[in-house]
């Protein structure tokens, strides 16, 4: 039996937490011959004997100082040398067999001080192993770095979670208007510019003029609740799967993304995603060529609603369950 450590000690929520959330169920359900040390920034509980999870909340710098060196600690304690992290970064010691999962897509479009800290290291971790979340990450990062042979990238879907209940929040009945079409905008947080909610929220005419509700899963920060548009604040992950469940459609007008979660779990519940046509989306249909996209033809939030339909994706779909099972292989 393997010893694998796995630090996600800086996922705590949104895409990030639920990426983590979905290898620490494909463990529990296929992996049963390796040893796993999680060590999360969130709560989470496993029954599986062979996961053991520790709580370690880290941030920031401390984030990266922890992934580059910190976790050697661990790997001393547990007597291992298999290493795999969530954090974008590893431990820069050559030694260690060392897998990291690459979903920084912000790399790419940003030059701060983080980034260059991110690049020193990354680029002393020649002769490992990278995870990137698509297609699209691979090649940016295969260019960015042009590592050596030695050095292995590949791209690997994540799959999603579904959550054991869905949980129908204590506000929504005040919400809902079975009258109206509800259009589910799951951003965490609307001052995101890369989101593209501002494109949204400009297109409060068309929503009005085509009886659509919209509800946002952020906090207000400056918008404003109207007779279009609802601000929930952020919710659970078993009231977002209730939402989902309640919605006829889902906007997510992001200009980049690694994965794009919420598009994925919209399509568990076959609801049609209103999409920005931009590059990381026209990857996505390349490589599901079978799902319920709405692409935009201009930067304006318009769409035709005799598209919007609801087509029941298998729940066998690639798109679902991921392809963490090729991760064995590097260990």
């Amino acid at each position: 039996m393997k010893k694998i450590i796995v630090n996600a000690s800086g996922a705590k929520v949104g895409g990030a937490r639920t990426i983590v959330e979905t290898f620490i169920q494909w463990v529990e359900l296929n992996d049963f011959n390796n040893k796993y040390i999680f060590i999360v920034g969130f709560d989470v509980e496993s029954e599986s004997e062979n996961i053991e999870i520790i709580k370690l909340r880290t941030n920031g710098l401390f984030s990266v100082f922890f992934a580059v060196f910190g976790i050697l600690y661990y790997s001393i304690i547990y007597r291992t040398n298999i290493i795999f992290s969530f954090m974008n970064l590893n431990i820069c010691l050559p030694f260690f067999n060392r897998i990291t999962y690459f979903h920084q897509a912000k790399f790419f479009e940003e030059n701060n001080f983080r980034f260059m800290i991110y690049k020193f290291f990354l680029l002393l971790q020649a002769k490992s192993v990278f995870i990137c979340q698509n297609k699209t990450i691979k090649k940016n990062f295969e260019k960015f770095f042009d590592f050596n042979v030695k050095t292995k990238v590949v791209d690997l879907w994540p799959g999603i979670k579904i959550p054991r209940e869905i949980i129908k929040p204590e506000w929504f009945d005040d919400f809902y208007c079975s009258k109206s079409i509800i259009a589910l905008c799951p951003y965490t947080d609307v001052r995101m510019s890369h989101k593209g909610f501002e494109d949204i929220y400009k297109a409060y005419e068309f929503f009005k003029d085509n009886n659509i509700k919209v509800l946002v899963t952020s906090d207000k920060h400056g918008y404003s609740n109207n007779d279009v548009f609802s601000f929930c604040g952020n919710c659970s992950y078993s009231e977002l799967h209730f939402l989902y469940s309640q919605s006829n459609l889902i906007i997510f007008n992001s200009l980049f993304e690694t994965v794009g979660l919420p598009i994925f779990e919209a399509q568990y519940y076959g609801l049609p995603v209103v999409l920005n046509n931009v590059d990381y989306v026209r990857n996505l249909c390349n490589k599901f060529n079978d799902l319920n996209f709405i692409i935009l033809e201009s930067k304006e939030v318009r769409f035709n609603l005799e598209k919007v339909k609801n087509i029941k994706i298998p729940s066998n779909h690639t798109c679902f369950t991921g392809e963490w099972d090729q991760i064995q292989a590097f260990f």
